[in-house]
């Protein structure tokens, strides 16, 4: 069932908001017998911090959802909750039997109309990647440009592309869909060619086959604020250092920071630690 907020409900979380705009860092963390999660988010050098994320943990299951917001003013962020919120409702009828896949095809589709439906056509959208761990076993999907990685034994690996137009267009030069002139005129380019929020949303970015996770692995989903800023080789030399995913979640916030960059975007990072097997 697809979550409409009212524009009462709306005019609050926009009045919380403009108390809250000089909450520079958040920090959030849960431990369970099996992950242990923490979020850091900061908003940069923009007015508003449009990042937001949902948690879910359900028998020896869990839930993690990132989002980056966009739009004017505060429709970005409005665009950002009602996509976070959209993924807590649909989690609590989660069945793993079903399949990942059809719960991502599902949670996705809702989240892209309820954008349209709460922002009345205004200029916001959002863009998430949301992890499900299921008994260690790791399925993702994404729309946009968020990135996730599976940090094992000192290395920080990505494990999805992106929907980027230059991924894409690798695709389409493969399967015969255009040519090698059209492909160059387009390779390199980073625009994001599909975020939720608009009437033809596209298919998300999925894995087709659960990846395993091993005890001690940490699961790190970004937005382009942190990656676009420091590189993988920094975010592992954090990591390196182990203890309490909070505060590495929090340093990888504060060496963005230091990075002192004009217009640093919003930042935000989850990790999951898995704690045994």
């Amino acid at each position: 069932m697809d979550i409409i907020f009212t524009t009462s409900i709306l005019l609050l979380f926009i009045s919380l908001s403009l108390s809250l705009r000089r909450l520079f860092i958040f920090k959030f963390e849960i431990s369970r017998n099996k992950y242990e999660i923490s979020v850091s988010l900061d908003i940069g050098k923009r007015q508003l911090q449009a990042d937001a994320y949902s948690f879910q943990r359900m028998r020896d299951s869990v839930m993690a959802v990132l989002v980056d917001g966009e739009g004017d003013g505060y429709l970005g962020k409005a665009a950002a909750l009602t996509t976070a919120r959209t993924f807590t409702k649909h989690y609590s009828h989660y069945d793993p039997i079903h399949g990942s896949q059809i719960f991502f095809d599902k949670v996705f589709k809702s989240a892209n109309r309820n954008i349209i439906n709460v922002l009345k056509g205004n200029n916001a959208y959002a863009m998430a990647a949301c992890v499900l761990i299921d008994e260690n076993r790791l399925s993702y999907g994404v729309a946009g440009n968020i990135r996730i990685g599976i940090y094992r034994k000192g290395d920080l690996v990505s494990i999805n592309e992106g929907q980027f137009l230059d991924v894409l267009t690798k695709d389409k030069l493969n399967d015969g869909s255009i040519g090698e002139s059209a492909a160059k005129r387009l390779s390199g380019s980073k625009k994001v060619y599909n975020f939720l929020g608009r009437d033809d949303y596209r298919y998300l970015e999925f894995n087709e086959k659960a990846i395993m996770l091993n005890k001690k692995d940490i699961v790190v989903i970004m937005t382009d604020g942190i990656y676009e800023t420091i590189g993988f080789r920094e975010i592992e030399e954090i990591l390196s250092r182990g203890g309490n995913v909070g505060k590495l979640a929090e340093s990888v916030t504060s060496l963005v920071r230091s990075k002192d960059i004009k217009e640093q975007d919003n930042m935000g990072i989850i990790l999951i630690r898995v704690l045994n097997n």
